[in-house]
């Protein structure tokens, strides 16, 4: 406890590396990080592939990614948010498990190839609605919302080649200021 009787929120996004060079290595990592970082966790927020190498559940639809955010929550961390935005059709949906509660926060799929950052854009935004003092599943709701009016702002932004990122600057005037 840094204040007593205060537990900070600590959000865990990037859980492993993109790269295929460090596959070996995050197997091994993965292990440890679970034994060690989860139980601090707040909120988890892997990507289908990070929450199926957590759990061994293979996800291709809503309902095992529904049981991979549970078997997530059992390992021990507070909550998890399985972000499902490389599942197929045209709705995104993630899924949160959070207070032995389900809920999934669902939105029409953007066409674009700046979604570079996505997750970590949606995990940010999260953390930056609770900082703000939201509830865990309304920050998530908004930070859902952020990532999508983001999306779409940026969809037809041509950035240098291949994946640009989302568009973060699509309404500065719409921050909240503190």
């Amino acid at each position: 406890d840094v204040v007593p009787g205060v537990r900070p929120a600590l959000l865990y996004a990037r859980l492993q590396a993109v790269s295929q060079k460090f596959r070996r290595y995050n197997r091994v990592r993965r292990r440890r990080q679970g034994r060690k970082h989860f139980p601090c966790a707040s909120l988890l927020t892997p990507n289908l592939m990070e929450a199926e190498h957590l759990t061994g559940i293979a996800i291709d639809g809503i309902a095992p990614a529904r049981e991979a955010a549970r078997c997530i929550v059992e390992k021990g961390c507070r909550a998890a948010l399985v972000k499902g935005g490389h599942l197929d059709g045209d709705v995104a949906v993630d899924v949160l498990f959070a207070d032995g509660e389900l809920r999934e926060y669902s939105s029409r799929r953007v066409v674009s190839v700046n979604t570079h950052g996505t997750g970590c854009t949606l995990s940010s935004a999260v953390a930056s609605f609770l900082a703000l003092g939201l509830p865990l599943a309304e920050a998530v709701g908004c930070a859902k919302n952020y990532l999508h009016s983001a999306l779409v702002a940026g969809a037809n932004v041509a950035v240098g080649g291949g994946h640009g990122p989302v568009n973060h600057l699509f309404n500065p005037n719409k921050l909240k200021t503190i």
